[in-house]
C-alpha cells in the first residue's frame, strides 16, 4: 500500500521514544532522496519544474489520549498535478500526492509573479501539507481516517527572478497544524523550482539561496583573505572581494557591521545578541550585467547577503538578507537554542550611485531589517559593477561625510572643511506652532532671480543623522549677494511603519544643500534642496510688514518641506518612496528690522504640521538689505538676551500666572455678586 521509500514511523510512546521500520529499503530519513516533478500544459510542455526532497513530522492523539509523533518522507514517485501560468498570469501550483493518494496524503505549494515590476520576481506564496491518520502510518490514531489539511497563506518565500529558477540546499522548516495538539514540521532538504518561463523543457540558471553560500560553487570566488581595518566604534572593518569566471574582480566591498538581535529567552523575556562581522568571513556571490550578490558565510550558520541591481546607468542596493542561528555564545539562555532564522529587507533603495563609481560611508549609519534587527554599519564602500584594475571607482559620498561650509567673503566664496567650522551647541529653547495648515505652496511674484552657487553638491542619502552642522547658503542678483543665511536644520517627520506602528524619520539638512530663490523689494525666498535627484528641499518665505510707528520688519511667513519616504530615513515604512509637501504658512518667526540682520544661537522648534516638526539651530539670516556680502548689524532673539534656558519656561510661567490671576478675579467677582444678592434679600425678608 506504501512506497518502499517511507522510512520509518517515530512513536513516542509513555514519554520514550521508540521506531518502527515500515520500509525495505536503508533510505535515511535524515537524508532524503530528491524527486523530480514537472507540470505540463494542455499541448504537453513543462511549464514548472520541481527538484525537491522534503519529509514530515506529525504529532497525533492515540486512543488512549497519549501523544505519538510519525516521521515520513516525501516520496519520490509521488504524482505531480497542477496549473500552468498563462502568458500574463500571476498564479502558478503544483500538487503532489502521495500513500492513498493526493489529497489523503500529499503536499500543494502556490507560486506567484510580479509582472508589472522592472525586474520581475516570483516567490513561494502559499503552502498546504495534507494527511490522513490511517491507521497502517499513525497506529492506534484516536481520530481514524480523519483528513486534516494545515496551510500557510500569504508566504513570500523563495523569492527569485521570473527568469532563473530558484536552488537552496540547505533546510528549510514550516510549522504548520495546530501547535499543542496536532503540530506539524514539514521539512525541505533541497529544493530547486520554477514555476514561470520554463524554456527548454529545463531549469534556467539558478539564483541560490543566502544559507547555501559557501556551500556551493558560484560564478564568483574570494580574493585572497580580507583585511583588517581597526576603527574607534569597536566594529572591524573588512575588505572583500569577488572574481569572474575570467579571474578578474568584479565587485568590491569594505564595510564594518555590527549586528543587533532581539531574542525570546528562556523565561519569556527578551534579550539582545550582539555580534560583529568578522573579517575573515567566507567570501562567495555572483557577478552579472546588472545583478551582483555578496554573501559572507561566518560562525558556523550565519549569513549576510546583500543584493545590487543596476540598469546599466546607476546602481543601488536591492536587498540585504541575514541569516543567524541562536546559538551560543551570542544568544544566551535563548528559549529557541540553535534555531535557524532568516530575514531580509526588500526593495532599499539606500543609495543611487553611477556605474563605474563606488558608494562611499565612513559614518555610521543604521540599517534597520525588521522590528528586532538593527545592523550598524561603517567605513561603508562598495562597487559591484564595472570594477577596473582591482580598484574602487571614483566615490560618490554619503550625505554625512565630506561635508564643507560656504562662507560668502565680499563676492568671492571660499570653502571650508565643516571641521574648521565653530559651532556652539547650545541647551537653549523655544518652540513656535503649532500649525493646522498643510498645503503645497504655490508661486509668487518675485523680481529677481539669482543664480545659486555653484559649489553647492546633492548628495546621496544616508541614515537618520546626529545633532545638525551650520551651513552658510547666499543667494545672488545677478553679481551682488542679495541674501545670507546661516542656520542649522533638523526634521522629525512622523510616519506609519508597516508593523501600524508609528516612527519618527530623522534628517538633517547638508551644509552642502544647493541654494536657490529669489530676492525681491518686499518678498525673498530660500530654497535648499538635497538628496538624490532634489528628492528633498525646504523653503522658506520672508515678508516685509509695516508695523506701529511706520517702522517696516520682515519675518519667515511661510516654510515649506518637501520630503520623500526613503528606507534610509523611514526604515520599515507602510508607504516606502512615497512624497510629501507639507507646509506652514502662517508664521511669523525670525522678526526683525528691514535694515537688519536677525540672529538667534538658541535653539528654535517651528511645527510645520502636526507631524513634521523644524530644529533650526544658531541662525542668522538677512534677506533683504545686504551690502558687501555681509550680514548688517544684528537683531538678537528675546532667548539669547535673556539668557535662553529659562525663556521657554518664563513664557510658560507668565502665561499660566496670568490665567491664575483671571480665574482668581472671576473668582472673586461672582463671590461679591452673590453676597450683594444675599443682602438684598435680608433687607427684604427683615429681622425675624
Amino acid at each position: 500500500m506504501f512506497h518502499t521509500s517511507m522510512t520509518a514511523v517515530i512513536l513516542l510512546l509513555s514519554g520514550c521514544w521508540t521506531s518502527v521500520a515500515l520500509a525495505a529499503d536503508d533510505a535515511s530519513f535524515d537524508d532524503p532522496e530528491v524527486g523530480h516533478f514537472a507540470v505540463s500544459s494542455s499541448s504537453g510542455k513543462k511549464c514548472l519544474l520541481l527538484d525537491i526532497a522534503a519529509r514530515f513530522s506529525v504529532q497525533y492523539e492515540k486512543s488512549d489520549n497519549t501523544t505519538a509523533e510519525v516521521s515520513y518522507a516525501l516520496p519520490i514517485d509521488s504524482v505531480a498535478t497542477g496549473t500552468c501560468a498563462s502568458t500574463l498570469g500571476k498564479k502558478a501550483d503544483i500538487s503532489l500526492g502521495f500513500f492513498t493518494g493526493y489529497p489523503n496524503f500529499g503536499i500543494k505549494m502556490e507560486f506567484e509573479r510580479d509582472i508589472l515590476a522592472v525586474r520581475p520576481r516570483f516567490w513561494l506564496s502559499a503552502l498546504t501539507v495534507y494527511h490522513t491518520l490511517d491507521p497502517s502510518v499513525f497506529p492506534d490514531a484516536k481520530y481514524v481516517n480523519q483528513t486534516t489539511p494545515n496551510q500557510i497563506d500569504d508566504m513570500h518565500e523563495f523569492e527569485t527572478s521570473t527568469s532563473k529558477s530558484y536552488l537552496c540546499k540547505a533546510d528549510a522548516t514550516f510549522n504548520l497544524g495546530y501547535p499543542v495538539t496536532q503540530p506539524l514540521a514539514f521539512v525541505i532538504d533541497y529544493i530547486k523550482v520554477q514555476p514561470f518561463d520554463v524554456h527548454k523543457q529545463e531549469f534556467s540558471a539558478s539564483e541560490e539561496c543566502p544559507q547555501d553560500h559557501g556551500l556551493s560553487t558560484l560564478p564568483a570566488e574570494s580574493t585572497t583573505a580580507p583585511v583588517t581595518t581597526p576603527t574607534p566604534h569597536g566594529i572591524p572593518v573588512g575588505n572583500f572581494s569577488l572574481k569572474n569566471d575570467q579571474g578578474e574582480v568584479c565587485l568590491l566591498a569594505s564595510w564594518g557591521v555590527r549586528f543587533n538581535v532581539e531574542y525570546e529567552t528562556q523565561d519569556s523575556g527578551t534579550g539582545t545578541a550582539q555580534f560583529v562581522l568578522p573579517v575573515d568571513s567566507n567570501v562567495a556571490g555572483a557577478c552579472e550585467e546588472n545583478f551582483a550578490t555578496l554573501s559572507l558565510n561566518f560562525d558556523n550558520g550565519f549569513d549576510l547577503t546583500a543584493i545590487f541591481q543596476s540598469d546599466g546607468k546607476k546602481f543601488d542596493i536591492a536587498n540585504v538578507a541575514l541569516t543567524y542561528k541562536e546559538s551560543l555564545p551570542h544568544f544566551p539562555s535563548s528559549k529557541n537554542p540553535n534555531k535557524t532564522t532568516t530575514v531580509s529587507a526588500k526593495d532599499l533603495n539606500l543609495f543611487l550611485v553611477d556605474v563605474g563609481k563606488s558608494y562611499l560611508c565612513k559614518s555610521k549609519q543604521s540599517l534597520e531589517i525588521n522590528a528586532n534587527i538593527t545592523l550598524e554599519i561603517i567605513d561603508w564602500q562598495i562597487q559591484p559593477f564595472a570594477v577596473k584594475n582591482g580598484t574602487f571607482g571614483d566615490a560618490m559620498e554619503c550625505a554625512l561625510d565630506g561635508m564643507t561650509t560656504i562662507i560668502p567673503i565680499s563676492n568671492a566664496t571660499t570653502i571650508l572643511p565643516t571641521n574648521h567650522t565653530t559651532i556652539n551647541p547650545t541647551n537653549h529653547t523655544h518652540t513656535v506652532g503649532p500649525s493646522t495648515n498643510q498645503t503645497t505652496p504655490g508661486p509668487t511674484n518675485h523680481t529677481h532671480t539669482p543664480m545659486p552657487p555653484s559649489t553647492t553638491h546633492i548628495p546621496t542619502p544616508g541614515p537618520p543623522p546626529g545633532e545638525p552642522k551650520q551651513g552658510h547658503y547666499q543667494l545672488k542678483d545677478k553679481t551682488q549677494v542679495c541674501l545670507l543665511a546661516d542656520m542649522g536644520l533638523q526634521f522629525t517627520a512622523s510616519y506609519t511603519k508597516k508593523n501600524k506602528h508609528t516612527g519618527k524619520g530623522v534628517f538633517n539638512v547638508p551644509v552642502r544643500a544647493s541654494a536657490s530663490g529669489t530676492c525681491g523689494d518686499e518678498e525673498s525666498s530660500l530654497t535648499l534642496t538635497f538628496y538624490a535627484e532634489g528628492q528633498f528641499n525646504v523653503t522658506f518665505d520672508f515678508h516685509k510688514s509695516a508695523k506701529g510707528g511706520g517702522k517696516t520688519k520682515y519675518h519667515v511667513a511661510s516654510i515649506s518641506l518637501t520630503y520623500t519616504e526613503i528606507p534610509s530615513i523611514f526604515p520599515g515604512s507602510m508607504t516606502p518612496n512615497k512624497a510629501h509637501t507639507v507646509s506652514n504658512s502662517s508664521l511669523t518667526v525670525f522678526p526683525a528690522d528691514q535694515d537688519r540682520s536677525y540672529k538667534c544661537d538658541a535653539d528654535v522648534h517651528v511645527m510645520i504640521t502636526k507631524d513634521v516638526d523644524l530644529l533650526v539651530r544658531q541662525v542668522h539670516v538677512q534677506p533683504f538689505g545686504v551690502k558687501k556680502g555681509q550680514f548688517s548689524s544684528a537683531e538678537e532673539c528675546s532667548q539669547d538676551s535673556k539668557g535662553g534656558p529659562s525663556y521657554g519656561l518664563e513664557i510658560g510661567l507668565g502665561v499660566g500666572l496670568a490665567v491664575i490671576l483671571v480665574g482668581l478675579g472671576v473668582f472673586w467677582y461672582i463671590r461679591r455678586r452673590a453676597a450683594k444678592k444675599y443682602r438684598k434679600m435680608e433687607s427684604v425678608l427683615g429681622p425675624e
